[in-house]
């Protein structure tokens, strides 16, 4: 059974089996030469076994030497992550690993040139590899040092290194945009609105037309006027201006309206009132009377307003753009017909001795030519006269022919047609008096 070899044995054992030996075809055959030479062998053979062990033991001496300056070397400074290119890394040596700060997210070329003077021998071993200098391609001045670093090759490499970031950008802070909701009218109340990216430690300031508003939040409400107004947002972080924006509105010139009316006297059209707007030309004009927005809409109506009384008329309109004007005034309504004819003393004395209302044979009510028709009727409904011509009035008799008719009350009835067909009722009461 073999005896186990030791570490060091084991070592010594591989180097003497890789032990090579260089030689010429001419050294060998002076070496054959010398061995056939008699008595050569018996007189050099020693010397020649003591020269082969030495070359042997000088041979490994070297490799081990060799092998532990390389142990040495990889043993020393901290290595530093190198790119050779964009797919492979390797680990280089650097000689003051104090200044060294790496991370996984920002990087620096540096490039490896051999200098020549700096080539050194390792002790006892027959030649080193050569000492490069590495030279970063950042020019800021921590990394633009020249650095001594082993390299196994004397090529030209550039490698990233990485460093640890300095300051970290923020995003800059920007107001967006002013955006304008609502009427863009005269007299409407608009919002004018903008936000921005940071926190509550900035401040948002608004000017109008050049003057400063109390309002600091990112909305803004004005009531506009006639003309161009001018909104402007100023951002304020740190005490500085860090971003404004501004916006003009434009309002066009409002449309000026107003309106007049006619208290009617026609007697088809008492408690009426036509009203008129102006400009003449304009649609969408609306009317509100008493509070009630009527159903006739126009640039001309006729109202029945119904009785005596000061009614409040509004006249609106309404622009394409959506904007509304506005006016109000007073309006006020008469009664134009009134009946003061309400006795009659058909005694022969040749006073008021028959009876019609008076207003229905008055020219303004016969110029219209409309129907007409009157009726009267004593306190049981029983018709007594009955008459289509305002020129037969009532005389005081049954059917105006017969026996005169007891003093009293009696109830008159009239209707009158306009020639557009327009149908007006009238009751009242008349009394016969005297004898």
């Amino acid at each position: 059974m073999k005896n186990k070899l030791t570490q060091e044995e084991q070592a010594l054992h591989n180097k003497l089996d890789s032990v090579e030996f260089n030689y010429q075809d001419a050294h060998w055959a002076e070496m054959q030469e010398m061995l056939g030479k008699k008595g050569f062998f018996s007189k050099y053979g020693t010397v020649m076994k003591a020269a082969a062990v030495v070359v042997s033991i000088s041979s490994i001496v070297y490799w081990m030497a060799y092998d532990e300056a390389k142990l040495d070397t990889a043993k020393s400074p901290i290595v530093e992550q190198v790119k050779v290119d964009e797919n492979a890394t390797q680990n280089i040596i650097k000689e003051n690993p104090t200044n060294i700060s790496t991370t996984s997210d920002i990087s620096k070329e540096i490039r490896v040139e051999e200098t020549p003077s700096s080539v050194q021998k390792t002790e006892g071993a027959s030649s080193a590899s050569p000492i490069k200098k590495v030279k970063s391609t950042n020019n800021t001045p921590a990394d633009s040092r020249e650095e001594n670093v082993i390299a196994t090759s004397p090529e030209e490499i550039t490698v990233n290194k990485k460093d640890k970031p300095s300051n970290i950008t923020s995003t800059p802070i920007k107001l967006s945009d002013l955006t304008v909701s609502g009427k863009v009218c005269k007299g409407e109340t608009v919002a004018i609105e903008t936000n921005f990216n940071t926190g509550n430690d900035a401040e948002l300031l608004w000017f109008v037309n050049g003057s400063k508003l109390a309002s600091n939040g990112t909305q803004l409400k004005i009531e506009l006027t006639d003309g161009k107004t001018v909104v402007k947002a100023k951002l304020i972080h740190n005490k500085k201006v860090v971003d404004e924006k501004e916006t003009s509105i434009f309002v066009a010139q409002g449309v000026e309206i107003d309106f007049r009316y006619n208290d009617l006297t026609n007697v088809f059209y008492d408690f009426h009132a036509e009203l008129n707007a102006s400009p003449k030309g304009l649609n969408n004009y609306q009317w509100i009377i008493d509070k009630k927005l009527s159903a006739d809409n126009g640039q001309q109506i006729t109202h029945p307003f119904g009785k005596k009384g000061i009614y409040d008329v509004t006249l609106m309109h309404t622009s394409e753009a959506g904007c509304i004007s506005k006016t109000t005034k007073p309006v006020a309504i008469e009664q134009d017909f009134k009946f003061f004819d309400n006795a009659f003393s058909p005694n022969g004395d040749g006073m008021h001795e028959t009876f019609i209302p008076k207003i229905f044979t008055d020219k303004s009510f016969t110029d219209l030519g409309a129907d007409f028709q009157m009726s009267i009727l004593d306190q049981n409904g029983d018709l007594i006269y009955q008459t289509n011509s305002v020129n037969d009035p009532w005389n005081g008799r049954k059917n105006n022919n017969g026996a005169l008719m007891p003093k009293g009350t009696y109830i008159w009835k009239i209707k009158i047609q306009s020639k557009k067909g327009v149908v007006k009722y009238f009751t009242e009461r008349v009394k016969i008096v005297g004898s």
